[in-house]
């Protein structure tokens, strides 16, 4: 698999990809998929233990639930994030932090954005 924005290692065997604006986990070592989520993701930011963060198509961060692959939360924020993994972030204890594409520097809460 070729991920348009980049792969997430999820844990010690799943990795995420974006595909076509899909979520996709699978076992790295087999290539088997596990979940897939319609996440428009342009793409993809950090993951925690509980979600995977992502950009969308337009513009807004999006986090999608690792154990149930759903939508928790969607919000725009006012920096200029860009579509083609321009943006990086971490997620640690309950904060996602992210660089926008100028440089300027983003904090979400991760339980609700």
């Amino acid at each position: 698999m070729v991920a348009a924005g980049r792969y997430l290692s999820l844990s010690d065997r799943l990795v995420a990809a974006d595909r076509d604006g899909t979520l996709v986990t699978f076992v790295a070592s087999t290539g088997e998929p596990k979940w897939t989520s319609p996440a428009r993701a342009a793409s993809l930011l950090a993951a925690d233990t509980e979600a995977v963060y992502v950009i969308t198509e337009d513009g807004r961060v999006r986090a999608i639930g690792r154990s149930d692959a759903k939508v928790r939360w969607t919000v725009q924020v006012d920096a200029d994030l860009g579509r083609k993994a321009a943006s990086r972030g971490l997620a640690a204890q309950r904060r996602l932090v992210i660089t926008a594409a100028d440089g300027s520097v983003v904090a979400l809460d991760t339980a609700d954005g």
